[in-house]
């Protein structure tokens, strides 16, 4: 079994954490051992033009967290799995998904 426990998005209200459209940049985390952590870096590439930033800016995937969940039922393998079968190493660490929204 995997995702017993989702993991809850945090919005980042600083000025300079923000998507490509504005929107605040953020990530989703779950709690689990607090001596031991997974922080996981969401890649997504760059925009190397204005006409690319402006395209990705209206992408919820890659420019904008205005459509993201309040919560996310993790990776079902690897790194951020909650299950110790997947993920023995570090299913009950607590894990950070750090995501991606600006080129």
């Amino acid at each position: 079994m995997f995702c017993k426990y989702y993991m809850e998005l945090t919005l980042l209200d600083a000025p300079g954490a923000r998507c490509l459209d504005g929107s605040p940049a953020g990530f989703y985390h779950r709690r689990g051992r607090q001596d031991r952590w997974v922080l996981y870096l969401e890649g997504g590439g760059w925009c190397y033009t204005p006409a690319q930033c402006r395209h990705r800016a209206r992408n919820e995937h890659t420019g904008s967290s205005l459509e993201w969940p309040r919560t996310w039922a993790g990776a079902k393998f690897g790194p951020l799995s909650d299950s110790a079968t997947i993920n023995p190493e570090f299913h009950d660490a607590s894990h950070v998904f750090v995501k991606y929204c600006d080129g």
